[in-house]
């Protein structure tokens, strides 16, 4: 707020301001820019999973079995498996059906600890991509050091219309690869496969024969020639 008072202190000093120059001096000073929204939301987040993250790891200590130290990584898992592996098969006052049920009722609840693990996980690799991103943010503060930020803002725009032309034209050939030979090349079987196979191809995997059969017929060699040309 006293850089903004400053500012427009200095800018009136060389005579009254029209409208539109001070509604283009207030909105180069705005007190709260979407960059500060995004800090500030980051951090709400990155507290709610600190939370998460102690409820699912109560604390960094260790344990010592066999006279080792190992990290208590997968503590919140030894009470359902060691209720799974105590079930009581053997008594005889209970009947099968309620031993079954007890049994899939703790394998529900270990499926569950494993997949509240996978989503924390998930979003602990999100939030760190956040970070990055902020990292990036805060290199404007020095010119000598904002040029990948200037960069990306110069060329988002551009970036933007050419990631939705590439990914048309990417997904085009990995259902033209899937229809004229996936029913001979494995590593274009469907869909899904061949996109990840000209993944491949875009890091210089192409996977191409050497035996002594060696070659491809004019649809494939057609095929590759047009991926190269527009990929590389």
């Amino acid at each position: 707020w006293m850089h903004r008072r400053e500012v427009m202190k200095e800018l009136t000093e060389a005579g009254p301001l029209t409208e539109h120059q001070e509604d283009a001096a207030s909105d180069q000073l705005d007190l709260v820019t979407p960059i500060d929204v995004f800090d500030l939301v980051l951090r709400c987040i990155n507290i709610v999973f600190v939370v998460w993250h102690l409820d699912i790891y109560p604390e960094p200590t260790y344990f010592t079995a066999e006279g080792e130290s190992s990290p208590r990584r997968l503590e919140f898992l030894e009470q359902p498996l060691k209720m799974i592996l105590d079930l009581k098969w053997g008594d005889p006052n209970r009947g099968t059906e309620d031993k079954v049920s007890d049994f899939m009722e703790l394998v529900v609840k270990l499926n569950w600890e494993l997949a509240t693990e996978q989503n924390h996980r998930l979003w602990a690799r999100i939030l760190v991509l956040l970070f990055f991103v902020r990292v990036v943010i805060y290199m404007r503060v020095h010119p000598r050091i904002a040029i990948l930020y200037s960069t990306l803002i110069e060329m988002f725009a551009d970036f933007m219309h050419f990631l939705l032309l590439a990914t048309t034209l990417y997904c085009v050939l990995a259902f033209l690869g899937t229809w004229s030979f996936g029913d001979r090349v494995a590593d274009f079987g469907d869909f899904p496969t061949s996109m990840y196979t000209q993944f491949r191809m875009i890091v210089g995997e192409f996977n191409l024969p050497t035996d002594t059969d060696s070659g491809f017929k004019f649809t494939y060699g057609l095929y590759a020639i047009i991926y190269f040309l527009m990929v590389f």
